[in-house]
């Protein structure tokens, strides 16, 4: 029975040892994980069966083009009807033809509006942090504060409502920090979300920052160039240009009289893809015009900050020296260094927001990052 009751409270110990070290504690290192969570990511998967999808497709109106191709060499098609069995026989083949090349470019965007929602929440939880860490500090003063105010009170040199007051100061600091605590956490769970890890994973370190100092700014007609060469919308638009020309020909070599409604429909058709291109390129252009626009203003805000920094960094350094010297208590030496930690976290933020906006642009200067308006489009894409 002692056996048993030692066995029994064993396994008690083992078990509520485990459930308080659950969680993996791993060294985060973004660019590693990236792969692996784009691969995952709902979109690029959306992207992966819309192209399969269509490839089916492809391949089934093979099969059935062949049918048809068999019954327009028997001559039997009567003439007025051989259009519309052209059209069964070759615009499927070349509409699913398109969608896959379509959602093949949509998978890249796909791909970027992954890494994208990834460096972002990466870029949150490197700010809430330093919050957290400033927090701990604030929290270490408010108590080193407290403790200075209980043994003045005991010598009698502070009133008990000084004391007091030195009490609340450190219960609304204590209060801060739980908050900015709780905010990390919450943090912590969307990353492990957006990365597909587990989601009690905790981080003993973040291995890099995205830091951008000094951004190098191309000029605007330099991204808008690119922008209009590289999107998918304009790959795409370009090849249904190709499309709708193809089948504008088929029409026209059949049917070429201008005034019947095949010819007129094929016509509009293909005017209207060369229209849709244009207004795609404006579209394109006003995004670009906005993100350089952003990616200006929050390069503009780093030298300020920067400036900022400086001061409460001298501000510091003198505070240390009076400190060092017996002029300065601890408590009020770690007061200006709380300035520094908290001008420095502005300006890594302000880092960071540069360097996020640089790949927001970079990103739309290439295929895109937005799958909003593609995942549903295309003239037959599954």
């Amino acid at each position: 029975m002692k056996k048993l009751r030692i066995f029994v409270a064993a396994l008690i110990i083992a078990f509520s040892t485990g459930s308080t070290v659950f969680a993996d504690s791993i060294t985060l290192d973004i660019d590693s994980r990236m792969e692996n969570a784009v691969n995952n990511n709902y979109n690029v998967k959306t992207a992966d069966i819309k192209i399969q999808q269509n490839q089916n497709s492809y391949d089934k109106s093979q099969k059935d083009a062949a049918i048809i191709d068999e019954e327009l060499s028997s001559g039997t098609i009567p003439e007025n009807q051989v259009l519309q069995y052209v059209q069964q026989r070759d615009y499927p083949q070349m509409q699913y033809k398109y969608a896959i090349y379509e959602y093949t470019n949509t998978k890249e965007v796909a791909k970027n509006q992954a890494k994208f929602s990834i460096y972002r929440e990466y870029e949150t939880l490197l700010n809430y942090k330093d919050n957290l860490d400033l927090e701990q500090v604030k929290l270490n003063n408010a108590k080193d504060n407290l403790n200075t105010a209980k043994l003045k009170l005991s010598l009698g040199t502070i009133s008990a409502t000084d004391e007091k007051q030195a009490e609340a100061a450190y219960t609304a600091e204590q209060a801060q920090f739980n908050t900015v605590q709780r905010q990390y956490q919450s943090e912590v769970l969307n990353m492990n979300k957006t990365l597909n890890l587990p989601l009690d994973t905790t981080y003993k370190t973040l291995l890099k920052d995205k830091l951008t100092p000094s951004p190098y700014i191309r000029s605007y007609d330099n991204y808008n160039a690119d922008a209009v060469k590289n999107r998918v919308e304009v790959l795409n638009g370009n090849e249904y240009i190709k499309l709708m020309k193809s089948e504008f020909d088929t029409t026209s070599g059949i049917d070429p009289y201008t005034m019947d409604a095949p010819y007129k429909i094929a016509k509009y058709n293909w005017d209207m893809s060369k229209e849709q291109l244009d207004i795609e390129k404006i579209n394109i252009s006003l995004e670009i015009n906005s993100l350089y626009n952003d990616l200006q203003n929050k390069s503009q805000q780093i030298d300020s900050l920067n400036d900022s920094y400086n001061l409460a960094e001298d501000q510091y350094n003198k505070a240390l020296l009076k400190y060092n010297v017996g002029v300065m208590s601890k408590i009020d030496k770690d007061q200006y260094y709380i300035k520094v930690l908290s001008a420095q976290n502005s300006l890594k933020a302000a880092q960071r927001e540069v360097w996020l906006a640089q790949i927001k642009i970079n990103y739309a200067c290439g295929p895109g990052y937005d799958t909003s308006s593609l995942l549903g489009s295309g003239s037959t894409a599954q």
